[in-house]
């Protein structure tokens, strides 16, 4: 575990060009990409200004503007350019016309650190950014809590939640590992500090069930799974498990899925094919953690209960940046409060926690089974082709999932957790 003091600010800009022609759409955020009453006509270089005249008479157009450089193009304006399109193309003298477009400035998030945050440009963030930040889905992180009065905190939004440990409203943390965890599914963001989150905008509901030592019972976790359920939540991370199977929590994940939750759950660090609970279960969805590299990382359980696969990150200085590429986020440790890299399958799925809420916010009608199924269809395919038992159906891609249109005839995906 180590604490970042000080990194140089990087902030990138770079353009996407939403350019189309005769077509109606928005780009992927729902932005128009095409300006209603605009088209650009390049004229060959013997029209001259009576033949341009004409055509503008002709088809009811007024000129906008002429281009920078002499001759390249003029932009011209109509109240209806694709009635008018193809017959403008066909025009003696036209070279091309075509219904001027849209560009987005795509900004990097400010956030200090986010230059080691290799993770989030590994799942292709960056350009999910532009079409979701998960507003309106609500998260509960069921673990040790969250301190809620962090810094990095300050813009996050937060609903009731509930402290199993100690039986009382107030499920602050006071270990440091459900915070941590909540700061990948939803740390402020574009606030000039700390790091980002990946849902930024969605709500989080924090459910302790787990004790300033990390450990909690199942019937704790059973009833946090309960809770959430009942109170709204969509997306259940559950960064915790252990290796006996129990009626009780197998119960409670049941019970969250069948109300619509999906069910987040770590696949273990014991580098091992045993069952991890309550991530085996079939209800559950499965996240086994990947390194800087795309390769399982050396502690990730495996096996036929891994549905998925995340950054979780490692010990290893892989890029050369002084810090080990683990997971950074925002929580508290012996330091106190700051950034600290953690690795683990917890980091994992909260990543995937993350992409769920994102899909959430995007299509408020979609199903567990509908956001389960687009991530799985959608990840970045590392081993065996398909499913298999290093990596589950991949890594997964936020933007590919974003902007994914299921084929006409879907493909029923069994779920991998069957024990």
């Amino acid at each position: 575990m180590k604490k970042i003091f000080f990194v140089t600010l990087l902030i990138y800009f770079f353009l996407v060009c939403a350019f189309a022609v005769n077509q109606e759409f928005s780009d992927p955020a729902g932005r128009p990409a095409l300006v209603p009453d605009e088209i650009i006509v390049k004229y060959d270089s013997w029209v001259k200004k009576t033949r341009m005249n004409e055509i503008l008479d002709k088809y009811g157009l007024l000129k906008k503007a002429d281009s920078f450089k002499k001759g390249d193009f003029v932009v011209l304006r109509h109240t209806n350019p694709t009635a008018i399109l193809d017959r403008l193309k066909k025009e003696r003298g036209v070279v091309y016309a075509e219904q001027n477009g849209y560009a987005y400035m795509a900004i990097t998030p400010n956030d200090q650190y986010f230059s080691y945050m290799w993770n989030m440009v590994k799942i292709n963030m960056p350009a999910a950014w532009d079409v979701s930040t998960g507003s309106g889905a609500i998260v509960a992180v069921i673990d040790t809590g969250v301190k809620q009065s962090l810094a990095d905190f300050a813009k996050t939004h937060f609903t009731a939640g509930y402290d199993f440990v100690n039986h009382d409203t107030d499920p602050a943390d006071d270990q440091g590992h459900g915070s941590h965890v909540t700061g990948t599914i939803a740390q402020s963001t574009n606030n000039n500090i700390g790091v980002p989150g990946i849902a930024y905008d969605c709500a989080i509901m924090p459910v302790k069930v787990l004790n300033s030592a990390g450990s909690g019972t199942y019937d704790q976790i059973a009833n946090g799974v309960a809770y959430a359920a009942d109170n709204g939540a969509h997306i259940l991370n559950l960064s915790l498990g252990g290796v006996a199977g129990s009626t009780a929590l197998q119960n409670a994940v049941d019970y969250a899925w069948a109300k619509g939750c999906l069910i987040v759950c770590a696949a273990g660090n014991n580098n091992s094919t045993a069952p991890f609970y309550p991530a085996a279960y079939a209800d559950s969805f499965s996240v086994g953690a990947t390194n800087y590299n795309d390769q399982r990382a050396g502690y990730s359980n495996y096996g036929v209960t891994v549905d998925i696969s995340a950054p979780g990150g490692d010990a290893a200085d892989w890029n050369g940046c002084g810090y080990p590429e683990g997971i950074l986020q925002g929580t508290f440790g012996t330091s106190g409060d700051g950034y600290y890299f953690l690795t683990g399958t917890s980091m994992a799925s909260a990543h995937v926690a993350g992409l769920a809420a994102l899909l959430k916010s995007q299509d408020p009608a979609r199903t567990n089974v509908q956001i389960r199924d687009i991530i799985e269809a959608t990840a970045v395919d590392l081993g065996t082709a398909g499913w298999d038992s290093t990596f589950g159906w991949g890594r997964i891609n936020a933007y590919a999932a974003l902007t994914y249109t299921p084929p006409s005839q879907p493909t029923t995906r069994t779920p991998q957790s069957t024990l």
